[in-house]
């Protein structure tokens, strides 16, 4: 009794100390992108003579043209294609799982955790940067560029419909005589391909350190290493190509855009908060796993080959 109660001491010590690094983690993320949107909102009035000049920029670039000159090429797969962003991000984490299940042979049921956080954990933050998004939309009713008297489109020659420009992160209560839908504040696919960049890249490397204590490889190690660096480019693309692009096609302002990233720094708290334990104690913990299993294996083979063994008929019988 005395050594489970001992068992048991240094199990909740390990357990509380890991609580407590994960803890941290997650509120550095919460307190980054929480200060990005505090500083967003008390520094606005300054800030708009940055929404407006780019919105000035985006005029004078589609001038001449139907559309912006700039949206073209990737800036126009991340202002028109949303959908596969996200596709994209879900084949990358199936890509990570099943080369630890069918390449390196780790059990699914020994750390099913592990999985199920990867999955969980996705959901969990898509959904609570979403949520964000869509509340403040709802809350801030910020017009479009595209909507509004001074920065719409120059082809755009309706201006019956346009409404007054409104600064960042302040609601609008002025006129609206067409009825427009007004949820400018803040920009959804910019949170939308931030938050697909951050499942890639945290995964990524949750995965090399997860695989890295039950397999020391060189192929593990070139396999990961390169998930990691193919996330950490596509995250270095596409988040600064949304954000100019969204701007370009005169659908946000810049301080709409900024803050869709920074509601999406804010949402990763939850990535780290539920992250599973990787101390040398929990790989222990699992290799033990992993040898009863296999002690198992052996144990019921044996089983059946006495079984047959002993059903063979004896030659007294006879």
């Amino acid at each position: 009794m005395s050594k489970q109660l001992q068992q048991f001491k240094l199990y909740w010590k390990r357990f509380g100390s890991y609580n407590q690094i994960r803890f941290v983690k997650s509120s550095m993320y919460f307190l980054v992108g929480m200060l990005g949107l505090i500083l967003l909102s008390a520094f606005s009035q300054k800030l708009s003579m940055l929404d407006t000049g780019l919105a000035k920029w985006a005029q004078a670039n589609a001038s001449e043209k139907e559309t912006s000159w700039f949206n073209t090429g990737v800036i126009y797969f991340v202002n028109e294609k949303q959908t596969p962003l996200f596709l994209i991000a879900f084949s990358f984490l199936i890509v990570l799982v099943g080369f630890d299940l069918l390449v390196l042979r780790l059990r699914f049921k020994t750390h099913k955790g592990k999985y199920l956080y990867i999955l969980f954990g996705m959901l969990g933050f898509v959904a609570i940067s979403t949520i964000e998004v869509q509340v403040l939309k709802s809350s801030f009713h910020r017009p479009r560029p595209k909507q509004t008297i001074e920065y719409h489109s120059p082809l755009d020659t309706d201006d019956k419909c346009k409404v007054p420009f409104q600064i960042g992160f302040r609601k609008y209560t002025g006129p609206n005589p067409c009825d427009y839908q007004l949820r400018s504040c803040p920009s959804g696919h910019t949170q939308g391909t931030a938050t697909a960049c951050f499942i890639m890249l945290w995964f990524a490397i949750f995965n090399y350190k997860f695989t890295k204590q039950y397999n020391s490889s060189v192929l593990n190690t070139i396999f990961n290493a390169c998930m990691i660096f193919l996330a950490a480019c596509l995250t270095v693309i596409f988040i600064p190509s949304v954000m100019i692009a969204r701007i370009s096609v005169f659908m946000h302002f810049f301080t709409d855009v900024f803050g869709g990233l920074c509601l999406t720094v804010l949402a990763a708290f939850v990535l780290p908060l539920f992250e599973p334990e990787l101390t040398n104690e929990s790989v222990l913990d699992d290799r033990e796993k992993e040898n009863s299993f296999h002690m198992n294996e052996v144990k019921s083979a044996d089983t059946v080959q006495f079984a047959v063994v002993t059903d063979e008929p004896k030659l007294d019988s006879w």
